[in-house]
């Protein structure tokens, strides 16, 4: 009877780790980096084609516009954890 009530015991949890909250010791999501395609590039979503920046042309509001659809280029990244900063 005394190994079924030791087969049964409760089992002792590890301690608890610490949770990482910003600082040095956060990881960051992986992004682009230092070689961004936003560097040289604007990303046409219709088309789904990267434009150079010397090709691209702008409207009245100077916003840069795609040469083959005429729709408004993206010029960063959509998502957040992917943006580049110098």
């Amino acid at each position: 009877m005394s190994q079924a009530s030791a087969a049964h015991a409760p089992r002792a949890l590890p301690p608890p780790t610490p949770a990482l909250h910003g600082g040095k010791d956060q990881v960051k999501k992986p992004g682009f980096g230092v070689f961004s395609p936003y560097n040289l590039f604007y990303y046409c979503p219709r088309c789904a084609t990267w434009v150079l920046k010397e090709l691209a042309l702008r409207d009245s509001r100077g916003r840069p516009t795609c040469p083959r659809c005429l729709a408004n280029l993206r010029t960063r990244p959509r998502n957040p954890a992917r943006r580049w900063e110098p």
